[in-house]
């Protein structure tokens, strides 16, 4: 039986991509996190291991890979609650680029309520859809 300790340590780097398609144009130092549930346990995981993230990114809707409704609610939720418990998670800069217009304003107005420096970007202006994994979602090739 393999315990905890055991197990492999990711690779944190100074960039967290929480997205279910996208990855980055030009390459970038960090890990990328294709549901909510791994975007949480790597917030965790670099908090626990005393890392800083200088960005974490975030899409709001990450159910196109599973097939699982997700969302980005969790991670949200668990960066709040590190604010309000006064130990922010150590993040130089949270960029919300969600193409939904809605979930998006309402990302950025919680976690600047909570204290976190956020920016919004247009998503196509730094990331690409990965043909192998949009492939893998929806059974067709991405347009373009």
């Amino acid at each position: 039986m393999i315990s905890n300790t055991d197990a492999p340590r990711p690779v944190l780097g100074d960039v967290l991509l929480v997205d279910d398609l996208r990855v980055f144009r030009q390459e970038v130092s960090g890990s990328v996190a294709r549901t909510s549930a791994q975007g949480r346990d790597l917030l965790r995981y670099a908090v626990a291991a005393g890392h800083r993230w200088e960005q974490v990114w975030l899409d709001h809707d990450l159910g196109d890979l599973t097939g699982v409704e997700d969302m980005i609610g969790p991670v949200v939720d668990w960066l709040c609650e590190q604010a309000s418990a006064g130990r922010p998670a150590p993040v130089g800069v949270v960029v919300v680029h969600t193409t939904n217009a809605p979930a998006g304003a309402s990302m950025v107005r919680v976690l600047r309520a909570a204290g976190y420096q956020v920016v919004r970007v247009v998503a196509r202006e730094h990331l690409d859809v990965d043909p192998v994994l949009y492939e893998a979602a929806t059974g067709h090739r991405p347009r373009g």
